[in-house]
């Protein structure tokens, strides 16, 4: 929908909304009836309440000739390790115990805002809040790997001992 709005649209005239990658808000409004949030990522869950997934950037810059990921969601954005934390605290304080640490390329996780890979620390820090029994990390990028990841998850027993590549990646 994101891509083909105008399209959708026109073949699609009895469709009650339209919402791409990037409408958050407006989604929102529709499902909330209005409620806003106190913090922009703040959100209800639509997992079992147990269990969640945690968003820690969006897009990728690598431009692979199979993927149309940079052309439909953009460049690669890290969100800051402060705003992660205070989700994961909050939805721990209300019971979540596993957390899915998600983006298209975790490998990237911190290029853009620090200058260079930060997903061993990210993890690390959320790994000490209080409530996380569990985390796993999806959608590793194979190549610059931040082999530091394999340090963090050795030593802590809240971080599951796989990664999740996709195949095509390989």
């Amino acid at each position: 929908s994101e891509r083909y709005r105008g399209e959708l649209a026109e073949e699609m005239p009895e469709l009650d909304g339209l919402y791409g990658k990037f409408d958050w808000s407006g989604i929102a409004d529709v499902l909330a009836a209005g409620e806003t949030p106190a913090r922009p990522w703040e959100r209800r869950l639509s997992t079992a309440p147990h269990y969640t997934y945690i968003k820690i950037s969006e897009g990728c810059n690598r431009f692979c000739a199979f993927c149309a990921i940079p052309l439909i969601t953009g460049r690669h954005h890290s969100r800051p390790m402060e705003e992660i934390e205070a989700e994961v605290g909050t939805l721990a304080a209300k019971g979540v115990r596993e957390f899915n640490i998600i983006a298209q390329d975790l490998s990237s996780y911190g290029l853009d805002l620090y200058g260079g890979h930060r997903l061993a620390q990210l993890v690390d820090r959320l790994a000490d809040i209080h409530g996380v029994e569990r985390i796993r990390l999806h959608y590793a990028y194979p190549a610059d790997f931040p082999m530091d990841i394999l340090d963090v998850m050795a030593r802590r027993d809240n971080v599951c001992k796989y990664l999740d590549i996709a195949l095509q990646h390989i």
